[in-house]
């Protein structure tokens, strides 16, 4: 599965794909037990089992429940594997790794240093750039550090877990709902945008326009519109939500661009929190109301294994410092305006958000899609490594 040229160039992969959860979980299915289930062959099989592990809190649940797994069945311990961003301090995550590694005892730790390595038009990048085109999203050479890792046994990863436990869009009535904190003027404005009807919830999402000022105009209203419709079309019952958002297509083309990679590292990568049976009893267990938010969710799943500090965390640090370095810079700087699709993008607006502290996603698939267009057109052999 790749992305379309519209996708790409606006970083907002919009629809769903046919996806159904179980519905056969049985009784005695918890989210946990399920969670655990995904995990557990994983540790079992004869290669190596490594956890990606950035000392968030997702990545944290993942390690913490699949050492307390291996621990109680006499399994292979995880091996965490960590990315150290040099010349990124606001990347660095080391306390909170740190203090998950003290917690759980865990004792073969990988961790690879990076400096460059990971830009957006780093050497990895450019080489996977060259073998498989644009992927998405554009941070995907990140992913193969991680998978290199895992060569000949499995990579498991919290991925999307920002998705499953902190993106349900009526989390604000869910925590009113279990008296998880107090009501204020602004839950009024929610609730009736909770009771409109669906086209109403579509007109008022039309309101707020989208930061992709390098789009042609028309491009980026027809962009806003598919977007409108599919967030007025989000469930409002957290057990019709889950299923969802296990749909959607901007997952799934993460997933395949990931599933690439990791057939090329000779690797399987393993999502234990998108796995079907997980998901299924996440929303069975939250009922239609959901269950309070993020952090409430944490608590009830891995309170157990992790520590107050973690479960509790509400900070995030940010890993874009890591990839805009002196490659896609100087690129940005020298652009050309060539290799890029005219008809969706106005060159000088892209150039523009390039200029910018933090370029946003769709305007970083754009860069390699222009960088790998100039470099097909020099003369010469091809790099070594590429093929």
């Amino acid at each position: 599965m790749w992305a379309t040229p519209l996708e790409l160039a606006s970083g907002k992969p919009i629809g769903e794909i046919p996806r159904d959860l179980p519905g056969d979980l049985g009784p005695d299915v918890s989210a946990r037990s399920a969670l655990e289930d995904a995990i557990r062959p994983w540790l079992a099989q004869p290669g190596p089992c490594c956890t990606g592990f950035s000392g968030g809190r997702d990545s944290s649940a993942i390690l913490a429940v699949a050492v307390q797994v291996a621990r109680r069945e006499g399994l292979p311990a995880p091996v965490p594997v960590t990315l150290r961003y040099a010349g990124a301090p606001d990347s660095d995550e080391s306390v909170w790794q740190e203090l998950i590694v003290r917690h759980l005892g865990v004792d073969d730790w990988v961790r690879v240093e990076v400096d460059d390595e990971l830009d957006y038009l780093g050497p990895l990048a450019t080489r996977l750039l060259h073998r498989h085109g644009v992927m998405w999203p554009p941070y995907f050479h990140y992913e193969h550090v991680l998978l290199e890792q895992a060569s000949g046994g499995a990579l498991l990863s919290g991925h999307d877990g920002d998705g499953v436990f902190g993106s349900f869009p009526w989390a604000a009535l869910s925590a009113l709902w279990h008296r998880k904190r107090r009501p204020g003027a602004s839950d009024l404005v929610t609730l009736a945008r909770f009771g409109a009807p669906r086209r109403l919830r579509s007109w008022e999402a039309r309101q707020h326009r989208l930061p992709l000022p390098w789009l042609q105009p028309a491009v980026r209203a027809g962009v806003e519109a598919e977007l409108a419709v599919e967030v007025a079309g989000q469930p409002r019952r957290w057990d019709h939500w889950v299923p969802w958002l296990a749909r959607r297509r901007s997952l799934a083309l993460g997933l395949s661009t990931i599933d690439v990679l990791a057939r090329e590292c000779g690797a399987r990568a393993v999502h234990p929190l998108l796995d079907s049976r997980f998901l299924a009893a996440l929303a069975r267990q939250g009922g239609w109301t959901g269950w309070g938010g993020r952090t409430e969710m944490m608590h009830a799943l891995f309170s157990d294994v992790l520590p107050p500090e973690m479960v509790g965390r509400t900070v995030k640090s940010s890993l874009g410092g890591g990839f805009w370095r002196e490659g896609s810079r100087a690129f940005a700087d020298q652009w050309d305006g060539q290799g890029v699709d005219l008809t969706l993008v106005d060159p000088d607006a892209l150039r523009q958000a390039w200029t910018a502290f933090r370029p946003k996603i769709g305007a970083i698939a754009l860069l390699q899609a222009a960088w790998l267009a100039s470099d097909r057109a020099r003369p010469g052999p091809i790099p070594p490594g590429v093929r």
